[in-house]
């Protein structure tokens, strides 16, 4: 039976499952049936989504909203992708290789199918396609339940649980839904919890590096200049008399002050420390990424993309005249609350704690 159904202005996307009606009696049986809802999230361009709950009845789902669930563990779930004629190319963006063989895209159709297995929490469908050639993603999210116990309330408790026996694997538990990837040798696996978790403020971080490349803040100061006399935008009073005494020597230079704008603030110096780090710490990560061989072709390519916009803003010609950062003398309120600023402050603190160390 139909389950879901996305209408978005380049396509309509819907999702099936076969066996939903026993799956929901179980999962109602077991944990009641006022435990079986999920909030919902979506990406830019969605015109309405609607969760059919029998063949007579469905229901609007509004983003951030607790609905109805849709998705839960060891179930498949066919899923269908029909895009608007001007769509010419189109694959599911997942970050395992396995996941993104399963879909194939066919006469404007994107199909294939999905499941959980054991894995509950947080995920998405992430769809990647072309319109000329201009490449757009849609992100869709929710949770994945279990049919077992009441993931809402036992949720949290299993995974403080978990952190107390063993340091990180409850990160890596918690994101079993978004890579499946197993621990390294000690347990952990920081680069790919890195991603599953961070991804999206790594995001936020390039957005606001552009910005304020676009529109950055500046100082003026003052450098001394000799200009002629039909050069002087305005007379400064201690060079009255000597243009009244050289009025007749058009080639004499008076020496002034003028006030210059200047980017080589500590708040942009202070930007070109911030992303030269954090773009060292990114790319030593992609590489390590690009290493696991589960890792999927278009995750893979997303992580090169971003190191690559990275590399190009760090070599953008607004840093040419931005000097070496050595640290904030006292509090910058610029950093704190200016827009743009404020943003790459907080994300560079979150993202230099989560990266690879250098």
């Amino acid at each position: 039976m139909e389950l879901l159904t996305v209408e978005h202005k380049d396509f309509t996307m819907i999702v099936e499952c076969t066996k939903f009606d026993g799956i929901w009696n179980k999962a109602k049986g077991n944990v009641g049936e006022d435990k079986l809802y999920s909030t919902y999230s979506w990406s830019e361009g969605v015109v309405s989504v609607k969760r059919t709950m029998d063949a007579d009845h469905e229901t609007d789902i509004e983003q951030g909203v607790s609905a109805p669930a849709t998705f839960f563990d060891n179930m498949d779930y066919p899923i269908w992708i029909e895009f608007n004629d001007y769509v010419n190319d189109a694959q599911f963006g997942s970050i395992l290789q396995n996941d993104n063989d399963r879909f194939s895209f066919r006469r404007h159709i994107l199909a294939g199918v999905v499941n959980y297995k054991n894995e509950i929490g947080r995920s998405e469908i992430q769809i990647i396609y072309k319109v000329g050639k201009e490449i757009r993603t849609f992100r869709f999210g929710f949770e994945v339940l279990s049919t077992k116990l009441d993931y809402h309330e036992h949720w949290r408790v299993i995974v403080e649980d978990i952190e107390r026996e063993y340091r990180m694997l409850s990160l890596d538990y918690m994101r079993r839904t978004f890579h499946g990837f197993s621990p390294d040798q000690n347990g952990e696996h920081p680069d790919i919890v890195w991603w599953s978790v961070f991804e999206g403020e790594q995001q936020k971080f390039i957005k606001a590096c552009k910005s304020i490349i676009d529109r950055p803040r500046h100082r003026l100061h003052g450098e001394e200049v000799y200009l002629r006399a039909d050069k002087l935008k305005q007379t400064p009073h201690n060079i009255e008399n000597r243009l009244a005494e050289n009025r007749r020597e058009p080639a004499y230079l008076y020496r002034v002050e003028q006030q210059i704008q200047s980017n080589d603030t500590q708040e942009n110096r202070f930007l070109k420390f911030a992303l030269h780090q954090i773009s060292k710490r990114y790319e030593k990560l992609r590489q390590r990424i690009e290493a696991i061989r589960t890792a999927s072709d278009t995750m893979k390519a997303t992580m090169l993309a971003t190191s690559e916009t990275l590399k190009r803003l760090q070599h953008h010609p607004f840093f040419r005249t931005i000097g070496r950062f050595k640290g904030m003398s006292q509090e910058s309120m610029v950093l704190q609350k200016a827009t743009g600023y404020s943003l790459v402050y907080r994300t560079w603190n979150l993202l230099r704690r989560s990266l690879l160390p250098e």
